[in-house]
Parts: C-alpha cells; sequence; structure tokens
C-alpha cells in the first residue's frame, strides 16, 4: 500500500507539537525512505524540524535536498536550501564551502 505522505506530514507535525520529536523523526525517515528524491518532501521535512527546534535534524534533510539540486542544473534552489542550512548553524563551514562552489 502507498504511503499517504500528506497525512504522513501532518502525523509529523502532531507529534513535534505533543514534544514528541522522536517519533516525528520516525515519521519523516519512513517519508524520506518512501521516496528518497523527492525535493520537496525532503525539503518540507528539513523546515518542519526547523521550525520546531531541532536544527541538526533539519541540516541532515537540507543536505541531502543540496545534494539533488546542483546536479539537474538547478542552482538558485540549490544556494537557497544553502542558505536555510546556513541560517541554522551559522558556522558551518561545510555550508560556506558548497555557497561558494553554487556562486
Amino acid at each position: 500500500m502507498a504511503l499517504d505522505r500528506e497525512k504522513a506530514f501532518r502525523e509529523a507535525e502532531r507529534l513535534l507539537r505533543a514534544g514528541r520529536a522522536d517519533g516525528a523523526l520516525v515519521e519523516l525517515r519512513r517519508l524520506a525512505e518512501d521516496a528518497p528524491r523527492d525535493v520537496l518532501s525532503l525539503n518540507r521535512a528539513g523546515d518542519l524540524l526547523a521550525k520546531f527546534g531541532r536544527p541538526n535534524e533539519a541540516l541532515t534533510y537540507f543536505d541531502r535536498v543540496d545534494d539533488h539540486y546542483p546536479a539537474p542544473g538547478f542552482f538558485p534552489k540549490a544556494v537557497a536550501i544553502l542558505k536555510k542550512s546556513q541560517k541554522l548553524e551559522p558556522e558551518r563551514a561545510e555550508t560556506f564551502a558548497r555557497l561558494g562552489d553554487m556562486y
């Protein structure tokens, strides 16, 4: 049976609001495993985690998005994702290096 992506996102958000980040991470991982190249879902998962104060987990999803965008030539989108990462962890050297490569 196919995974209902919207339902899984709503469940992850509900769990984060309830303070059950571990359960939310399970849902988000399930989504990522179901469609590992779905950059919109990965980006949305990162945004959700960042919104609820989970920057380290959000960065893992943003990194996965960034891995997919430059290949097909979506450099502006890759830069946007890297800037999100930079806001979450401003001292992260890897983000600066990747931004330099994009520019």
